[in-house]
């Protein structure tokens, strides 16, 4: 089996889409919660790690709702890159190939990447196309421990996008998240249309994590198999 990390409760309920029998859980935002999120399915005695959810766009060509396989997680504060299983990655490419899927690098920060400059500037240092804020985390635990990983995201915000302050303000814990985001949205009224059009890119993202999870029934994961 293979372990489904995603950071929040919408992004793993797009996987609940499929029929596979892999143990699921919503870690929460960041690595230290996926290291941690990733180690729990370790001792559950799972084959490999799956990084799934949302990403931000870092190359100016990508849309919102393009699908992503990692071929390798940059971590931006240590430097240190994993690479994902080549053999799964292809597998997972077969069977998304319906969504066409961009084999690209990502990047993982610690702290969420919200301004165009910031953007294009990582995009041409670490020549990733994408980031978020736990893969390299969890390439880190099946790096540890001799697991295979794979990561599938969205993409919400482009490249050219520069992310509300508001929309800031509803990360972290789940409760009492949209009030964050209506108190600071008052204090700042000009966001509404950007955090409108941020949060139509999220369901769009979210289609397509849905899709991509019902796409991954058709095809065998057997991780001995794959290495035959």
């Amino acid at each position: 089996m293979l372990g489904i990390i995603a950071a929040m409760p919408a992004e793993l309920a797009s996987f609940r889409q499929s029929s596979l029998p892999w143990p699921m859980i919503c870690a929460g935002i960041g690595p230290t919660a996926a290291a941690r999120a990733a180690e729990t399915l370790v001792t559950q005695g799972i084959g490999g790690l799956i990084s799934w959810g949302t990403a931000g766009a870092l190359e100016p060509k990508i849309d919102a709702g393009r699908l992503l396989l990692y071929a390798q997680c940059v971590d931006q504060k240590t430097g240190m890159v994993f690479e994902t299983d080549k053999p799964l990655l292809a597998r997972f490419r077969h069977a998304l190939d319906a969504l066409e899927p961009l084999v690209c690098n990502g990047l993982t920060s610690d702290m969420p990447v919200t301004q165009v400059t910031e953007k294009i500037a990582f995009h041409e240092r670490y020549a990733c196309a994408a980031v978020d804020m736990e893969s390299s985390a969890i390439g880190g635990v099946a790096h540890k421990h001799g697991l295979p990983f794979i990561v599938v995201r969205a993409i919400v915000d482009p490249a050219i996008f520069t992310l509300p302050s508001s929309a800031l303000a509803g990360l972290g814990d789940p409760e009492g998240a949209l009030w964050r985001v209506l108190g600071t949205l008052y204090h700042h009224p000009l966001e509404l249309g950007a955090l409108i059009r941020l949060a139509l890119w999220y369901r769009r993202a979210l289609r397509t994590l849905r899709i991509a999870s019902t796409l991954l029934d058709f095809v065998s994961f057997d991780l001995e198999e794959k290495r035959s």
